[in-house]
């Protein structure tokens, strides 16, 4: 497996760590929770001008066809921007499942990969854990079309999005049905929340609302294995670029804090540390890597790869944020420093996505 970018994939990556560098960091986060959607409009735009939304998908659905090796690279300069863009959901997860869907999705998609609309997806349930495919929520048929009840939890950017991608039970069915439901439509009813990170989320409840259902023709639980897949690789970038950035400030700390009438880095305990929590960054590096390629190559062992990566991510990301608190000492636990905003992120993906154990479950599954 080549673990180097080809030209079209450093160019990808030059351009958005670029732009994160000039438009992102601690103090923009703080500004952009603060705007009535909790992020930039202006920089959703940008991504949707730069290609960055169109990245990860087919040439034949209005993309660039890089794959999870796409979202990969802008997810990992998100993350060490602290960027509160939707991008995860919004872009990466969304828009697996709309391109999936093939004609129920394609004008969905053209309007996401313009930047014209925002989709939100929902599919966390109060009391189901990580159970994504055995969802509360029913969904019924009604004339030519369906309707929606039950409730979703923690959905990312829900009070700003412009339509729902909503996980349902089929009444009468066994199968995992997948379904758009226009933001605002009667019966939809919002409530938001702020998550620990300074994310927006929001809590959404459907009573009796119109859908239109995305898997007709298609396998709906298939079509959701592979956004996860997608989705947790991106997230697992993101970790790495928020555990990269929380330990090059360790770093350089370490230079440049005297205790004793000496740099912090001159004593050998530390050393020792920084060298542990750089092995740990790799260690996640090299499994997210991995498991992007093996998506996009559609390799037979992806799924346990994205499993793994996943995993890694979390683990690396607990060692790296632990330690660059207490070599900070103190002010590591304060807002003045961005150490401590690197970590929230880590821990919100963490249960957003799915906790160590249940993905090690979930790989010992896939290898049988």
């Amino acid at each position: 497996m080549n673990f180097e970018f080809d030209e079209t994939e450093q160019m990808l990556a030059d351009a958005v760590t670029r732009y994160m560098q000039d438009h992102a960091g601690l103090e923009q986060a703080r500004a952009d929770a603060a705007l009535a959607k909790g992020f930039s409009e202006d920089g959703w735009a940008t991504c949707a001008e730069m290609g960055w939304l169109a990245a990860p998908f087919s040439e034949e659905a209005g993309g660039f066809g890089m794959g999870a090796v796409g979202s990969m690279i802008v997810e990992e300069a998100m993350g060490a921007g602290l960027s509160s863009l939707p991008y995860l959901t919004g872009a990466v997860m969304a828009g697996a499942l709309l391109e999936q869907a093939g004609e129920n999705g394609t004008d969905y998609l053209d309007a996401m990969i313009s930047g014209s609309a925002i989709y939100a997806v929902a599919l966390h349930e109060a009391g189901q854990g990580y159970d994504f495919f055995s969802p509360k929520t029913v969904a019924r048929a009604s004339g030519e079309g369906w309707v929606l009840s039950g409730e979703k939890s923690n959905v990312i950017s829900g009070a700003s999005a412009d339509g729902y991608l909503v996980t349902a039970k089929v009444d009468g069915e066994e199968e995992l049905g997948l379904f758009f439901v226009v933001a605002g439509s009667e019966g939809v009813a919002v409530r938001e929340i702020n998550l620990m990170d300074n994310r927006r989320a929001a809590h959404v409840s459907f009573q009796e609302a119109t859908a239109v259902r995305l898997d007709s023709g298609c396998n709906g639980a298939a079509m959701f294995e592979v956004a996860l897949d997608n989705v947790l690789v991106a997230a697992a970038s993101e970790n790495l670029g928020a555990m990269q950035a929380a330990f090059d400030l360790t770093l350089d700390y370490a230079k440049t804090r005297k205790q004793f009438g000496q740099p912090l880095g001159k004593f050998q305990v530390l050393q020792h540390r920084l060298v542990d929590m750089s092995i740990k960054v790799e260690e996640a590096r090299s499994l997210v890597m991995a498991a992007a390629m093996a998506l996009k190559e559609g390799q037979d062992d992806a799924r346990a790869m994205v499993a793994a990566a996943w995993v890694q991510s979390i683990w690396s990301g607990r060692k790296v944020g632990e330690e660059s608190i207490q070599i900070h000492g103190g002010i590591g636990m304060t807002d003045e420093l961005a150490v401590g905003d690197y970590v929230k992120r880590i821990n919100v993906n963490e249960l957003l996505f799915g906790i160590p154990m249940h993905h090690v479950e979930r790989y010992n599954q896939i290898t049988g």
